[in-house]
């Protein structure tokens, strides 16, 4: 099974793993398993590392040059970004100031090629209850 790791499961997992529930440690620990890292995830962490409080104090809590590193060390796949995947059309229409955050990513790149096919997003937002959570969806939700 492929997991796509969400952008604070990747970094709750490189700065502080008792932060996952055990659930997730299960499934991401699991023998079959694989874990993918997106480079959207890695942008995200970019943008929010070069990004400053009015405090001067920055609003990402690691380099994502450490994510990366973490991830090669870890033997997690590292997913591309392409132009024809920046280019797609989202599976569903973003609502009103809604932000990419507040929609998962794994939902929106259903379709765009072999890479992703079979992926399972793991951490993802819960509009019904307005809080993060972290869980895995089943294949089914994401095909």
């Amino acid at each position: 099974m492929r997991l796509l790791l969400d952008t604070h499961i990747a970094v709750w997992t490189a700065l502080d793993p008792g932060a996952l529930t055990a659930a997730e440690r299960s499934q991401m620990e699991a023998a079959d398993t694989q874990l993918v890292l997106s480079a959207v995830a890695v942008w995200e962490l970019r943008l929010k590392w070069h990004s400053l409080h009015i405090s001067g104090e920055r609003k990402g809590p690691l380099d994502p040059a450490v994510v990366v590193a973490f991830a090669k060390a870890m033997d997690w796949e590292l997913l591309p970004l392409t132009p024809g995947h920046a280019a797609a059309r989202l599976a569903q229409p973003l609502p009103h100031k809604a932000t990419p955050r507040n929609k998962r990513v794994g939902r929106s790149l259903e379709g765009l090629g072999d890479s992703r096919r079979g992926m399972i997003p793991i951490g993802w937002w819960d509009d019904r209850r307005e809080t993060h959570c972290a869980a895995v969806r089943s294949r089914s939700s994401v095909a």
